[in-house]
């Protein structure tokens, strides 16, 4: 029998279905001859990746042979003996090469997860060399011991700027020690560094408190929040809202207010601010919500300014997002820096990656840090600002490796 005339080709999608294929041209006892992956041509070119199976009948390749007599005595080979043998043995061998393409084919259909599983381990090997690579061409542009890098690189990667990790690193008092010791050091120095603001349910005399920033980042929610941590220390508070650009913004303010049981005044210039602080007078702290600004806008930083005069404002607290990049941060102080800053405000730190804007912050406004939001439950979702809780953070790892 000619092979050409006899060997068939299927293409298909999966292995199921080319079996499928086989066993209804050929039938169930078909030889599998080759298998592999391709991608079918088309108009384009190469097309989709698709599955090539060889296969042919379960009579291709057997030899002819003349007929063979059981009962010839030539030299005991026609035996019936030797016959049957010789049949469970041809038996065997083409079941183990059935057996061993549909392993290989059963393989094909793994070969995505496999793949999958060797990019992963190449890009941890990869990951794994530029940290070595990083380490090395720090030790090298620094000249700092090894211990002191490993603690630079895990600053840097939290997202502080690598120039003021590195003045971290050279200001801290330490012996050349390994990476805990070195750890120690920078801790005792960040914590004697970062500087903190009292939270506002402890002031004693009254306090009027603004609250500016970009849009988004949570201004409302923050104040609701020190709200009800003012109310719980036994302060009176009252609500005070310039925002009467964003649609809905007064409602959701006026909303917290019900729900507390506090005052609230709305004021869209300087005239009505001071009216309204007066109406105020018997609260012990007021809290005013301002409507989001640009940095890049200073007409509009110019206008927050006015509104927001020192004659009647206590404190100014920049409310930022923990998440935000060295860049945009420096963009935002400096714009922002025209109303002279006196707090820094953190919001979302349940969904920063990093942490180390909070310490680039300060030395950027030179302003300590009042509040750390990190979710939207009120008032569960506020801490007071405390050297210890952010000298954690900026020596925690960074949350894109855990």
């Amino acid at each position: 029998m000619n092979a050409t005339t006899t060997v068939k080709t299927y293409r298909a999608a999966s292995l199921a279905e080319a079996l499928a294929s086989v066993k209804s041209e050929l039938g169930p006892e078909a030889v599998i001859l080759s298998a592999r992956q391709i991608r079918a041509p088309s108009f384009w070119g190469k097309g989709r990746a698709c599955l090539e199976v060889e296969a042919a009948p379960p009579a291709y390749g057997k030899p002819v042979t003349e007929k063979f007599d059981p009962t010839a005595k030539a030299g005991g080979k026609g035996s019936m003996d030797e016959l049957d043998g010789l049949r469970e043995t041809v038996a065997k061998i083409r079941e183990d090469i059935r057996r061993s393409h549909f392993e290989s084919l059963r393989g094909l259909d793994t070969s995505e997860q496999l793949t999958a599983q060797l990019r992963e381990d190449v890009n941890s090997v990869s990951s794994a060399l530029r940290a070595v690579l990083a380490e090395a061409a720090l030790a090298k542009t620094t000249g700092l011991p090894e211990a002191q890098v490993a603690v630079l690189k895990q600053l840097s990667e939290n997202g502080i700027e690598p120039s003021n990790a590195e003045s971290i690193i050279r200001s801290c008092e330490h012996d050349n020690g390994d990476v805990s010791t070195t750890r120690r050091a920078v801790a005792r120095f960040l914590m004697e560094s970062i500087r903190t603001a009292l939270p506002l349910c402890s002031v004693t005399q009254q306090t009027v408190a603004a609250f500016v920033g970009t849009t988004g980042v949570g201004k409302t929610t923050t104040i609701a929040k020190i709200a009800a941590s003012c109310l719980n220390a036994g302060q009176q508070v009252g609500f005070i809202s310039t925002d009467t650009y964003r649609i809905g913004a007064l409602d959701q303010l006026r909303c917290y207010a019900q729900i507390m049981d506090v005052p609230m005044e709305s004021v869209d210039g300087p005239d009505t601010m001071r009216e309204a602080i007066h109406r105020l007078s018997g609260c012990k702290v007021i809290l005013i919500d301002t409507a989001g600004k640009s940095p890049r806008n200073p007409n509009a930083i110019s206008e927050l300014a006015g509104l927001l005069s020192r004659d009647w404002v206590c404190e100014i607290h920049l409310v930022l997002a923990a998440g935000i990049g060295f860049s945009e941060l420096r963009q935002v102080v400096e714009g922002f820096g025209k109303l002279r800053i006196d707090r820094l405000c953190w919001t979302k730190l349940d969904e920063a990656i990093s942490f180390g804007a909070l310490f680039n912050a300060q030395l950027l406004a030179q302003a300590p840090l009042s509040y750390l939001c990190a979710g939207q439950k009120v008032p569960e979702d506020l801490e007071a600002a405390t050297p210890e809780r952010i000298t954690r953070l900026l020596l925690s790892a960074n949350r894109t490796k855990r």
